[in-house]
């Protein structure tokens, strides 16, 4: 076995010319009484001291009985193969690549690396033959094959160092020998593409490449080879890569300055960046932050530490932040949560103010732009005198954003508001200011006649029925009135008498005595929503 082939001869351009001519294909040989035909002769690419040719007869029941070869370089007859082995496939012949040719200095009988013709002889049964000269090229040359290795990098060596070997295969013995003197492409595909580095290969066959900056865990690199002379003929192509990096355990902290903001309200994430092994502060480093999509990217001062400034952006991812360095060798984080309410409405907002002071107000929550999701939100019912100040919550309900809400207060009139305060998820809104109003009525003077009374006998209760009109109290004639009566011992007024108020605003009712009891006139306001219930102090009276 020879340990390399750069003392091979060179041949001369004249033979190398001739040799050229012979390996050019050649059209089967025919003559008009041979019924033999002789195909194409071709080297077995896994082994090149071997190689196989087809061969037929079109005479009528006739078979090949013999195969024969020559290799022959120029019109010197190298080897002779009496007899070539019949393949598995039909009508194909081969020097089995069990028994190949060799190099002399294999034991064989081929001198030199190089191409050789290959003249194949075929007979039939019949005894038709046909000899071909130049049926194929014996390409008795090595075979390049490579090794191609790549080990993840580590924090320590952050870069990606790309080697390997490249070797030629013999034909005939299989051993292998370093293709010392070439050169190899190297380049990296992925994450970015780069040009090819051209690399030589060492005397022991091996190469190592220029070493490449990692910036991402995943990294493709690809290696590439081609020659074709009369010592080395082939390409080969191949890939590798990792998957991962070995990085530097840094410790990441981080803070916002404010646990909710709203939408265009500043704020900023500050922290410092340490490693985990004794703390030692990472100046210069840089580190990426990401708030709800937004991304900063900062740079930590002598003592490691960093700031990044955002806006209050809501949206369907807002609210989550993380922190990390930029650089694929140092592993740590931080991540937190700051609030980011989106902007909300309200709309068709109806208000109503009874007879009894209850207020009731409907309207609808929504998100002004797109939904953020179903939350429950609080709504307040706020009163003010004048509409413009002093605002008081006079009631609160709870509704889901996009969905109708009610809530109810109690108040004898004025100007009114519904608010959504701030939450986490919807921002401060107010609904349109409304004014609602009803006149004030009040009774007065009431008495119940006789006192005592005999069980059995009438009970007349008088009053008088006013409302409060252009600041002053006035008579209110002919409104319905009630007269209510609570026996001694129980919580309730049962309705016992109604009328109308006189031209006066004077009422009066009459009713039968049974028990004890106290009697009241009430007025229960208007069903067009104009004046408030009033009722007046109760008169007890006994039953004998």
């Amino acid at each position: 076995m020879r340990a390399d082939h750069r003392g091979m001869p060179r041949r001369s351009l004249t033979a190398v010319a001739v040799a050229l001519a012979l390996t050019a294909p050649a059209a089967p040989a025919f003559a008009d009484t041979v019924t033999v035909g002789i195909g194409r002769a071709t080297t077995f690419d896994h082994q090149r001291g071997a190689f196989q040719v087809s061969a037929w007869t079109d005479a009528p029941d006739s078979t090949v009985t013999s195969v024969s070869a020559k290799i022959r370089k120029g019109d010197q007859v190298l080897v002779e193969l009496p007899a070539l082995t019949a393949s598995n496939a039909a009508g194909y012949y081969q020097l089995p690549a069990e028994t190949p040719l060799k190099l002399t200095e294999d034991g064989g009988q081929i001198p030199d690396l190089g191409r050789y013709s290959i003249d194949v002889t075929a007979e039939d049964s019949k005894g038709n033959k046909l000899t071909r000269l130049d049926a194929g090229t014996l390409d008795f040359t090595l075979r390049p094959e490579a090794t191609f290795t790549l080990a993840s990098p580590e924090w320590t060596d952050p870069v990606a160092r790309p080697k390997g070997t490249l070797t030629g295969v013999q034909p005939g013995s299989g051993d292998t020998v370093p293709l010392t003197g070439r050169t190899v492409q190297v380049s990296r595909s992925y994450p970015e593409a780069s040009a090819p580095q051209t690399v030589a290969v060492a005397a022991d066959g091996s190469f190592a490449a220029e070493p490449y900056r990692v910036t991402t865990n995943t990294n493709w690199y690809d290696l590439a080879f081609s020659e074709n002379s009369d010592q080395v003929h082939g390409s080969l192509k191949q890939q590798n890569a990792f998957h991962s990096v070995t990085a530097r355990p840094v410790t990441v902290t981080g803070t916002a300055d404010k646990t909710r903001v709203l939408p265009g309200e500043p704020f900023a994430i500050s922290g410092r960046v340490v490693a985990t092994d004794g703390g030692t502060p990472l100046a210069g480093t840089e580190v990426r932050v990401n708030s709800g999509g937004m991304v900063r990217l900062a740079t930590t001062d002598g003592d490691g530490r960093y700031t990044a400034l955002f806006k209050g952006a809501p949206g369907q991812y807002a609210g989550s932040w993380y922190v990390s360095p930029t650089d694929v060798f140092l592993n740590g984080g931080a991540s937190g949560q700051v609030a980011m309410p989106a902007e909300s409405h309200i709309r068709n907002v109806r208000g109503s103010l009874a007879a009894d002071t209850t207020v009731t107000v409907t309207g609808m929550l929504e998100y002004t732009y797109e939904s953020q999701g179903l939350h429950t939100e609080p709504m307040r019912l706020e009163h003010s005198a004048d509409g413009r100040t002093g605002w008081k919550v006079i009631g609160t309900s709870e509704t889901h954003s996009g969905y109708g809400f009610t809530v109810t207060g109690r108040s004898t009139g004025g100007w009114f508001r519904v608010h959504h305060p701030a939450t986490d998820t919807m921002a401060e809104s107010f609904g349109p200011v409304f004014g609602l109003s009803r006149t004030q009525t009040r009774v007065v003077s009431v008495n119940a006649a006789p006192e005592p009374v005999r069980k059995g006998a009438a009970v007349t209760v008088t009053g008088g029925l006013q409302q409060y009109k252009n600041g002053a109290w006035t008579l209110f004639a002919g409104q319905p009135v009630g007269l209510w009566f609570q026996a001694k011992g129980t919580s309730t007024y049962k309705l016992v008498a109604s009328g109308k108020s006189a031209a006066n605003g004077g009422v009066s009712l009459r009713t039968t005595a049974t028990v004890d009891g106290t009697y009241l006139i009430r007025y229960l306001g208007t069903s067009t929503g104009t004046h408030f219930n009033s009722s007046a102090v109760g008169d007890f009276v006994d039953v004998l």
